[in-house]
């Protein structure tokens, strides 16, 4: 069993005694999985196998066409999103600024396992906008569902908005 902690003054992962562990946050495990989760085991891949166009509900493949700068014919091959809606936008990520009298300024990152690198990935919590819902709801929305914070729009780009 091993205890990895987290100083949120200085950003850096750690392995400490015990003795050290006082002004730290810190969370044990015997397996970096399940610390994403708090759950009774660790995520794992059963199967993987090709998906037919019929059957993917959130991606589509394309074929584009194109001509380069020197009058060059190629094809460049991409996967799209299917949920994109009126407003053009599918997706939000949120950077939170979490400000607090007696602290310094800090941000929100969650650990969500992504199975197709089989690992936990370090993340800005984001997720799909629904339908007839603006990308600045969606934000405030998924912020509260993946993390239980509430927070107020401050800015919003096509990449990223910024939620306090």
């Amino acid at each position: 069993m091993y205890t990895r902690t987290t100083s949120s003054l200085s950003h850096r992962s750690a392995i400490l005694k015990p003795h050290q562990q006082s002004k730290f946050r810190s969370f044990t495990t015997t397996n970096p999985f399940r610390a994403a989760y708090n759950m009774p085991q660790a995520p794992k891949i059963k199967k993987i196998e090709a998906l037919p166009a019929d059957e993917a509900k959130w991606v589509e493949f394309q074929k584009i066409s194109w001509q380069d700068q020197t009058g060059r014919d190629r094809v460049w091959e991409a996967a799209n999103r299917k949920t994109r809606g009126a407003a053009g936008v599918d997706a939000v990520a949120i950077c939170t600024v979490i400000r607090h009298p007696r602290r310094k300024p800090s941000t929100i990152i969650i650990l969500q396992y992504r199975p197709p690198v089989d690992a936990v990935c370090v993340e800005l919590p984001a997720g799909l906008v629904d339908s007839k819902e603006s990308p600045s709801d969606a934000a405030v929305r998924e912020l509260e569902e993946e993390t239980g914070y509430k927070g107020k729009l401050t800015f919003i780009s096509p990449t990223i908005a910024i939620v306090q």
